[in-house]
């Protein structure tokens, strides 16, 4: 601990960390500001959870028809009905997933920073930081979905000949319809991997969004491009970590006390609780509910901290950034220090001669 208020150096280690240490990293800060940073991203994260479960409810049953559609043989053309529900069911759900997205995650950003920095967030300070962020941060990203978009059409363009025959012919659309969904899923995973500094880019660095909407969002953009330059694999490894912790901790969490309201409510089978089936009883369905709600909540600032020490992570690696706030940091105790020293000398008393 340092003598400056009680604050830990803010950036504790002394090079580019490693994808080991970012993890590390990542517990400790998690453990040592979760309260209040929980306080700060509850309100946005909470929104963000409610409408993606009550969205998830909408896209149940195309995924279920078109699921027993393929798996009856079902009429060609009612598949590629069932088909084209999925896909816009599809493009809505991510329509969804990037307009909420930003709100827990420039929040935690902010309450991160702020705590690192021996500041006190607030639910207003992050709103106001949200505000500012988000439409940079969505326009921003539209380059990114727009670089992803090709990585589909390579193989939808090929079926559109095909999607009104039937026989082989129309399996093969249905095959590289498939393929092309799940090439651009990949592909623009892989990118917002690449461009994962767009969120605390457009959440830290205000000099880049004083002009308009469209020049501020391409400053952001080609910031991330630039600081994400020679580190995706770290980038990549780094988020794969975080998502495996996240995936154990909501298993710890989630796993007993789904068996124990399975016992309660009478629904022991064990598909229903590890997730195979869908329990039936209607206060089970709450329970499992509210469970995993509070389970995705203790969770919630893992991803607004990841992103955080990615970027002082690349900063660091580009920029020295951790060097900065290390002597930034040896300036303030020194300060501290020259001022306690100051209030411990004698007075000086004038000559009464």
């Amino acid at each position: 601990m340092s003598p400056v208020a009680g604050k830990a150096d803010p950036f504790p280690l002394r090079r580019p960390p490693s994808p080991s240490d970012i993890l590390t990293l990542l517990f400790r800060l998690y453990r040592t500001h979760f309260l209040p940073a929980l306080g700060v991203i509850l309100p946005f994260a909470l929104t963000a959870s409610l409408i993606y479960k009550l969205f998830g409810m909408v896209m149940v049953r195309p995924t279920i028809n078109l699921g027993n559609s393929l798996l009856w043989g079902a009429d060609f053309q009612f598949v590629l009905d069932e088909m084209g529900g999925l896909i816009m069911v599809a493009l809505t759900a991510l329509v969804i997933k990037l307009l909420l997205y930003p709100l827990p995650v420039i929040a935690g950003i902010h309450a991160f920073h702020e705590l690192m920095s021996g500041g006190r967030p607030t639910i207003a300070s992050a709103w106001r930081q949200v505000r500012r962020s988000y439409l940079r941060w969505q326009v921003a990203y539209v380059a990114v979905f727009l670089l992803s978009t090709p990585a589909f059409f390579l193989f939808a363009l090929p079926a559109i000949p095909l999607t009104n025959q039937t026989g082989p012919a129309g399996g093969i659309a249905v095959a590289l319809i498939f393929m092309g969904m799940f090439a651009w899923g990949v592909v623009l995973m892989l990118l917002s991997i690449r461009y994962y500094l767009i969120s605390p880019i457009a959440a830290l660095e205000d000099y880049l969004t004083e002009g308009r909407l469209g020049e501020d969002s391409k400053r952001i953009f080609l910031r991330a491009h630039e600081l994400g330059r020679g580190m995706f694999f770290t980038f990549l490894l780094g988020w794969i970590l975080a998502q495996l912790a996240v995936y154990f901790i909501l298993l710890v969490l989630l796993t007993p006390f789904s068996l124990l309201i399975s016992l309660i409510t009478g629904t022991t089978s064990p598909e229903v609780w590890t997730g195979q089936a869908l329990p039936l009883n209607p206060v089970e369905v709450a329970l499992q509910q509210g469970l995993t709600l509070v389970a995705e909540m203790i969770v919630a600032p893992f991803l607004p901290l990841l992103h955080y020490l990615l970027y002082l992570t690349a900063k660091s690696h580009h920029e020295a950034y951790d060097l900065e706030l290390h002597l930034d940091y040896l300036r303030r105790i020194r300060t501290t220090q020259a001022e306690e020293e100051e209030k411990g000398m004698p007075q000086f008393m004038p000559d009464p001669g």
